[in-house]
């Protein structure tokens, strides 16, 4: 069965998060407040955020075994935790811009303009307990132990993909460990984008 698990602390912003593969350019995408795959109907959040403050968030998915969804370690209630289907592998994964072609078709509107740090994705669906701990470690933690070897695209691999537009990689002057984890990815204006293929 298929499973992904996307976390990080971000500060608010809108779409985020879009997958795309030929002939499915919403193969997966990921915002403030809701989550589609496949072309399925939204899984709807229904969250607020206060603009500024950072956010560790976790979207959770496993085909056949629903979605869950974290807020600062939290499980939070969901509109549905169905998102059926599989994620066909080869896409290309957009940070910033909702794709409405594969690698390009932005809209004005369908953005993102915000903070992120420390994105990692992994393999399969983390369990409460871990989603925790990652949460209490901080926004300057590094994935360790089992974890690592979940990891199919690391923070490190986000800082290096294509930027476009605005995008800025930016020290984080509150993380006292000096490696890929001490960066931020900001996003500013419209029109900008993270490329990763």
């Amino acid at each position: 069965s298929s499973g992904i698990n996307a976390e990080w602390p971000l500060r608010p912003g809108e779409d985020f998060w879009s997958y795309a593969v030929p002939g499915h350019d919403n193969m997966m995408i990921l915002s403030n407040n809701y989550a589609a795959l496949n072309g399925t109907r939204p899984v709807n959040f229904g969250n607020k955020f206060i603009p500024l403050i950072w956010y560790h968030r976790c979207y959770s998915w496993k085909s056949g075994g629903g979605v869950s969804y974290y807020i600062n370690g939290v499980e939070v209630p969901v509109s549905s935790d169905k998102l059926t289907g599989a994620i066909t592998p080869g896409g290309t994964l957009v940070l910033g811009q909702e794709q409405d072609s594969v690698g390009g078709g932005f809209v004005q509107g369908e953005d993102f303009a915000g903070d992120i740090a420390n994105m990692n994705v992994f393999r399969s669906k983390l369990n409460f307990e871990d989603i925790s701990k990652l949460y209490f470690k901080g926004r300057c933690w590094e994935v360790e132990g089992l974890l690592r070897a979940e990891v199919i695209l690391s923070w490190e691999e986000i800082t290096m993909a294509t930027r476009y537009g605005h995008v800025e990689l930016l020290e984080d002057s509150t993380c006292e460990i000096e490696d890929e984890a001490d960066v931020i990815l900001r996003f500013l204006e419209r029109k900008k984008c993270l490329l990763v293929e």
